[in-house]
């Protein structure tokens, strides 16, 4: 026997829905009760505005990545591997935002969803930067990189692979990837070349 959806499951898939549609911006309280079929007495029940329940949304969806991710760092596999999931797992969350909402929470998000979203960010940067920290001992990473630029090259190779001129010259994201990965580790020299 299936379990019915509670009302609260009803407005935030509805939400979902619409926001992956439309962003955050264009929907409004009224539409996401419409699409639930909840009343918007009982939206202020659970949620006290969409920003709320955007808010909610999003832990969510990071609980889950963050879940991801420490099972990826737990697997018995060389540490280039990890790096190689960690970024196909960003391009994927940003593939389940969506377009519409991707660009509502990266580009033209209110200041207070822009707050929480660095928040959000903060929690899990200490994590992921001790995991280098950490990898650098373990003699996986180079011990005099500075960490934090370990951090912003990750970010920004998770920026390129959205970047449409960049995806047109490979056959898709997953050999972009790649690409980036190994020149992320290896550069662009042979080791014979190596500057010494």
């Amino acid at each position: 026997m299936t379990q019915v959806p509670s009302k609260r499951e009803r407005l935030t898939e509805a939400a979902m829905q619409l926001f992956l549609k439309y962003g955050f911006r264009r929907v409004s309280v009224e539409e996401i009760c419409d699409t639930s079929g909840v009343s918007k007495m009982t939206f202020y029940k659970y949620f006290s505005n969409k920003t709320d329940l955007l808010k909610q949304l999003l832990d969510a969806i990071a609980e889950k990545q963050v879940r991801r991710y420490q099972e990826i760092m737990s697997r018995e596999c060389p540490y280039s591997q990890k790096i190689v999931e960690i970024i196909h797992m960003k391009q994927e969350q940003a593939e389940i935002l969506g377009k519409e909402l991707f660009r509502d929470l990266y580009k033209n998000a209110p200041p207070d969803i822009t707050q929480y979203l660095h928040e959000l960010g903060m929690r899990h940067f200490k994590a992921i930067r001790n995991d280098f920290i950490g990898a650098q001992k373990q003699g996986h990473v180079r011990s005099d990189v500075n960490p934090d630029f370990i951090m912003y090259m990750m970010n920004h190779m998770i920026d390129m692979v959205s970047d449409p001129k960049l995806l047109e010259m490979y056959a898709g994201s997953g050999e972009l990837i790649n690409e980036l990965v190994r020149f992320f580790f290896y550069g662009i020299l042979t080791a014979g070349e190596a500057p010494a």
